[in-house]
């Protein structure tokens, strides 16, 4: 087995920590984190940005927002003539950015939280062991392949 330079598992961390890698790659990195103090640091800094990533929540537009985004709009439309507007667009568009940042932060506020599943920093090492171990002998529980249940992993 050819152990893996740094530079390489640095490339393939995020992939494996989402388990996308193929075993061999997969238990090339674990043995390569063993050893090298610098790749564990930057796998740890990863997974601490995932879950601080996942944790993030959209922030919910004001309740008068609404209101506040037809008013201005009604005040525009009637204050200015097309003409003026077209001479001075600045003004003519803003309302136009306004209102599309306003519906941006308004799907975002729509979005579905994030899930209470258990995050990679929490994720067991048996499980990461007993996954490995999988991808060594050659199944891959992501193409249906047959895998090996909870309650008859390998031994470690």
């Amino acid at each position: 087995m050819i152990p893996m330079n740094c530079n390489r598992v640095e490339r393939l961390l995020d992939a494996y920590i989402d388990g996308e890698l193929d075993g061999d790659s997969m238990l090339k990195i674990r043995d390569h984190l063993r050893i090298c103090a610098d790749c564990e640091s930057e796998l740890k800094a990863i997974r601490r940005m995932k879950i601080l990533v996942a944790r993030t929540l959209p922030q919910a537009p004001p309740n008068n927002l609404e209101d506040r985004l037809l008013a201005a709009c009604q005040k525009e439309m009637t204050s200015s003539s097309p003409r003026t507007a077209f001479r001075h667009p600045v003004p003519a568009f803003a309302g136009i950015a306004f209102a599309a940042a306003v519906a941006t932060f308004a799907l975002l506020a729509l979005m579905p939280k994030p899930s209470t599943e258990k995050s990679p920093e929490t994720t067991p090492i048996a499980f990461e062991i007993q996954r490995d171990q999988i991808y060594s002998v050659g199944l891959d529980p992501m193409a249906g392949s047959p895998t090996i249940s909870t309650t008859h992993a390998i031994a470690p």
